[in-house]
């Protein structure tokens, strides 16, 4: 009876007497398009990556830079709370992209994949951005 009481009495949610603002950014690591040349040359070959809600994540996503985030980190950092406090940030990261060399050499027939580290590791600008 005790845990079914704390069940319902938690379903409104967690409440604060103070206002937060949360911005919430999720798939960090995602080797989704990692750059506008390949977008263009996905576009030749005849791969339509403009369709609804495609072409924002198609156009935008790509992995982080060094750059980037030390551009964010400023943005951050340039404001305080109140109290002192800057602002919290939790990035929500993907742990694996496709292996997309084995999945080639498997002739697309396996999956494989690798830690989202090592596509950071192989990718320009992104070497040390973890």
């Amino acid at each position: 009876m005790k845990n079914l009481k704390s069940y319902f009495s938690n379903l409104p949610g967690w409440r604060a007497n103070r206002k937060i603002i949360v911005f919430e950014s999720d798939d960090w690591g995602s080797i989704r398009m990692p750059s506008l040349k390949s977008f263009e040359e996905l576009e030749k070959a005849g791969l339509n990556l403009r369709t609804e809600d495609a072409e924002r994540y198609n156009l935008n996503d790509s992995l982080a830079t060094k750059e980037d985030l030390k551009k964010l980190f400023e943005v951050i950092t340039s404001v305080k709370d109140k109290s002192g406090n800057y602002a919290v940030f939790t990035p929500v990261a993907i742990v694996a992209n496709p292996d997309f060399k084995k999945i080639k050499e498997a002739d697309f027939k396996e999956y494989f994949y690798e830690p989202f580290t090592e596509t950071l590791k192989r990718s320009h600008g992104c070497e040390k951005s973890f």
